[in-house]
């Protein structure tokens, strides 16, 4: 992908993490200072860290991760 500069600013990344158990991820974050932003439960947390959002989602299918994590060359941008 590339940028030109007839297109429009980028305010904020999103980097979500599949994690294996979200209420650790987040006492984990929280321990090093995160602000959490939201969360649901035990399956979704997003931290307030400025224009980066950070958020751990549940890893609910570990072949899907594994399948995807072989392959590098696939980047899912949204």
């Amino acid at each position: 992908m590339r940028l030109s500069f007839s297109d429009p600013p980028i305010n904020a990344i999103a980097l979500q993490r599949g994690v294996a158990d979200v209420g650790a991820s987040k006492r984990f974050h929280l321990d090093y200072g995160f602000a959490v932003s939201s969360s649901y439960g035990t399956r979704y947390v997003a931290f307030d860290i400025g224009p980066v959002k950070l958020t751990g989602n549940n890893r609910v299918n570990e072949q899907f991760w594994t399948a995807s994590s072989r392959d590098e060359t696939s980047v899912d941008l949204h």
